[in-house]
């Protein structure tokens, strides 16, 4: 186990118009998060834009054995701005592994939605 925080990924603010994951910014691999057990994942969403209730999802998902991605964690809906932080692993608020791999997911719905977010991904 790691005892000091690294910094897993850092997605700078940009903005998305459609669903992704951190795989497309990763180069198609998956994070490492082996020896990892605890993880923070924090979002900024800057600005939104659309009809019919834009709304971000995001999602923490490791990798299995058979190479599924399961979920870990899914948050609520995020209709405008703000933050939004979860910490997973042992003891904390989403009490799973966050697994030996793993991705930063996330769901865009809405009518010509658009949302400018940055992320950051830390773990110990």
């Amino acid at each position: 186990m790691s005892t000091n925080p690294q910094q897993i990924l850092k997605i700078p603010s940009a903005a998305f118009i459609a669903s992704g994951d951190t795989l497309a910014l990763n180069h198609g691999n998956p994070l490492p998060v082996d020896g990892i057990e605890q993880l923070w994942i924090d979002i900024d969403v800057t600005a939104t834009s659309g009809t019919n209730t834009p709304t971000l999802i995001p999602s923490w998902e490791r990798l299995g054995e058979d190479g599924i991605y399961y979920p870990v964690w899914t948050g609520t809906g995020i209709t405008g701005t703000g933050q939004t932080s979860i910490d997973i692993g042992p003891g904390l608020t989403i009490a799973m592994s966050p697994g030996l791999q793993g991705k930063l997911a996330w769901a865009i719905t809405g009518t010509t939605p658009s949302f400018t977010f940055s992320a950051s991904i830390q773990g110990k």
